[in-house]
């Protein structure tokens, strides 16, 4: 079998390690320890009975500070075969069975994208080929999204030419996810008719750092008219995650689960046979992509006194977005509501039929505001649609389709998608949806990047969605100090408890995950599994 791991090493790393323990605390064994020493060399050992042994080395290099890289460690019989971006990297000879590890503990300067298990392991083609899962979570669909990429290729060396899988059809995506070098100015994504430089270029997609995003195509030797969008969120240094969406006539470009561009179809998609990347960028991973799951089906149990809760957060530049209950099957039939907030205007509520909007009605556009959260519930009544944020009724709309044809719920626009939940009997429910129920043993996972010039931050878990409802448990890291811990009630903080700010660090990753006991909560940071 072999263990995949992508990541990426951070701008001021020093070192970090992955080791194959035979437990998950700190004092057990450990059957391989795998430590770059950025700038020296690579440190590998075993540790048993509370001693180091001895010590061997490989390179340092192709480790480098701000550098992403991919590694596969192979379990043969005799020992572990790593291999570092397509290349054979170093050999370590069991010293402890490996059938003993148990747990795979990642430390040190390095953020982790990626780490999945591969049964079955072949030894070539070097990952060119696999099936791999890709996951996305944004406005481009409806919640958190597994689905199969059935074509990828991982680490190419730019200038890069990749030729295409097969053609280019509706509802078909590429996928790119990359880190932007520390000196960035600019890159290039192109869709071309062939390989030589002087081809055709349907879609020349060339976002340049601090002014805008250029988009283009080439055709018989010149350029045509220059479309632009914005530069962000492309920042040097910064990981991205953009997707191209094949629609029918033009191409969607989704950045970090955001929609940022449209470029209508110059060059018919069906002759498009290579892409070709360029730039100042670092590419961890290319991705097929032969459809994309569809928007959730919704029917058979569309009825009176359901409702449908959406959770999110408005882009920090938004203008709108929107929520459409469709009769069809996909995103082109009628739509019994459209809920539209403009943001910094009003919220249109509408309705279109047989090819055409009817007459619109307008609502505040409060509480959705620019780079806020929000929680909201469309509660569906036997004569109208009432919508309700962060639980005050916002709207009402009249049915003017019936809603037992409502079958699939869309959503686009300027807003990222935290949650979509459907509930029944909404009325019966006493409206707990809004924010859950807290039960013994259940967790609660979270992942995030501390700013780069922090002082705090804290996850509270409350009674209530407002500031001065009640806490049961405020954890608040406070950088370079400690973890305040404690609870509010009756309008007063509680005796204050306190832990180690550790591993919290100014611009570190981290995975958070509070597991809920019948004693209290337990706080645990994956990346290094130890009691917090």
């Amino acid at each position: 079998m072999a263990l995949f791991f992508q990541g990426t090493v951070q701008t001021d790393a020093k070192g970090f390690a992955i080791n194959f323990c035979t437990g998950p605390s700190e004092g057990d064994d450990i059957a391989f320890y795998f430590n770059p020493r950025i700038g020296q060399f690579t440190a590998l050992n075993s540790f048993k009975n509370g001693q180091w042994e001895t010590e061997a080395s490989a390179p340092d290099k192709p480790f480098t500070a701000g550098a992403p890289f991919y590694m596969i460690v192979v379990i043969t019989s005799n020992d572990y075969e790593v291999y570092v971006n397509d290349q054979i990297f170093c050999m370590f000879n069991h010293r402890i069975p490996f059938e003993k590890v148990n747990t795979i503990r990642v430390v040190g300067d390095v953020s982790t994208n990626i780490i999945g298990f591969i049964e079955n392991w072949r030894i070539c083609p070097f990952f060119r080929e696999e099936k791999r899962f890709v996951t996305i979570t944004g406005s481009l669909v409806s919640a958190s999204t597994k689905f199969e990429a059935f074509y990828s290729i991982s680490n190419p060396a730019l200038p890069y030419a990749l030729k295409l899988p097969a053609n280019l059809k509706h509802n078909m995506a590429v996928f790119f996810q990359g880190t932007l070098q520390n000196d960035a100015k600019s890159f290039a994504i192109n869709f071309c008719t062939g390989p030589s430089e002087g081809d055709d270029i349907a879609f020349y997609f060339n976002p340049r750092m601090g002014q805008f995003t250029a988009l283009n195509s080439f055709k018989n030797g010149q350029w045509e008219t220059e479309e632009s969008a914005p530069d962000k969120p492309f920042t040097a240094g910064g990981q991205f995650i953009i997707i191209f969406v094949i629609t029918s006539n033009a191409y969607e470009v989704y950045v970090n689960g955001q929609k940022h561009c449209t470029f209508k179809c110059r060059i018919p998609f069906e002759k498009v046979t290579t892409i070709r990347m360029l730039g100042n960028i670092f590419m961890n991973l290319v991705c097929f992509i032969k459809s994309l799951p569809p928007v959730p089906q919704v029917s058979n149990w569309f009825a009176d006194d359901m409702a449908v809760q959406v959770k999110g957060i408005v882009s920090a530049d938004a203008k709108g977005f929107a929520i459409n209950f469709y009769t069809g099957s996909s995103a082109n039939g009628d739509i019994a509501f459209n809920l539209n907030p403009r943001i910094g205007q009003y919220t249109a509520l509408n309705s279109f039929r047989n090819g055409e909007w009817e007459s619109e009605e307008s609502a505040h556009d409060k509480p959705f505001t620019a780079g806020t959260p929000f929680d909201m519930v469309v509660a569906v009544r036997s004569d109208n649609y009432e919508v309700h944020v962060k639980e005050t009724q916002h709207s009402t709309f009249k049915h003017r389709i019936p809603f037992e044809t409502v079958s699939t719920l869309g959503i686009k626009g300027d807003i990222g998608i935290a949650l979509i939940n459907f509930v029944k009997n909404w009325g019966k429910s006493n409206k707990s949806v809004m924010t859950g129920i807290i039960k013994q043993n259940m967790a609660v996972c979270f992942q995030g990047t501390v700013a780069a010039k922090p002082d705090r931050f804290a996850i509270n878990f409350q009674l209530g969605p407002l500031e001065n409802d009640e806490h049961a448990f405020h954890y608040n890291p406070r950088i370079g100090k400690y973890t305040a811990l404690n609870s509010f009630r009756k309008g007063r903080w509680e005796k204050e408890e306190k832990a180690s700010d550790k591993p919290f660090k100014a611009g570190g990753s981290f995975t958070v995950v509070f597991h809920f006991r019948s004693h209290g909560y337990e706080n645990w940071d994956p990346s290094a599994p130890v009691e917090h």
